[in-house]
């Protein structure tokens, strides 16, 4: 009786360890993250919110790496996404960086922090910002192609 007894303890010291190990829990925003990559954008809005749109991403700066970043906010991550340019910087730049909200493993809100494949998306906030803080008026000029 103690020799099946020592057996089974024996095993039971040596299997566990080999078949239960632990695996990362892959969350929405590894799924998320790997849908932008694969520019599968469709697959991508399946992780967000039934009221959550996502930010344009513009098909001349295709992705080529995102790093998602934890934030001390629980349910908040950041996400900065990378392009290629070979035109300006002939080098890695950044495409954008997203704050995003998680409930209940959804994406239920995406703020854009910085777009900068799109320069001029907080061009406004700032001539405003400027205008107020030395009360002088700023000309602003726009291009159209």
């Amino acid at each position: 009786m103690k020799w099946i007894l020592v057996v089974v303890i024996s095993v039971m010291l040596f299997v566990p360890a080999q078949l239960t190990q632990a695996m990362p829990r892959e969350d929405v925003t590894d799924k998320f993250t790997k849908a932008l990559l694969a520019h599968k954008y469709e697959l991508a809005q399946s992780y967000l919110n039934h009221d959550t749109k996502m930010p344009e991403i513009r098909e001349d700066s295709p992705i080529r790496g995102v790093t998602g970043l934890s934030t001390p906010i629980k349910g908040e991550r950041i996400l900065i996404a990378y392009f290629w340019d070979d035109e300006g910087v002939k080098g890695e730049r950044i495409a954008f960086i997203w704050k995003l909200t998680i409930k209940r493993d959804q994406i239920t809100h995406i703020e854009t922090i910085s777009d900068a494949a799109n320069p001029f998306m907080n061009e406004n906030k700032t001539v405003n910002d400027y205008r107020t803080r030395y009360n002088l008026h700023v000309m602003v000029g726009r291009v159209s192609i």
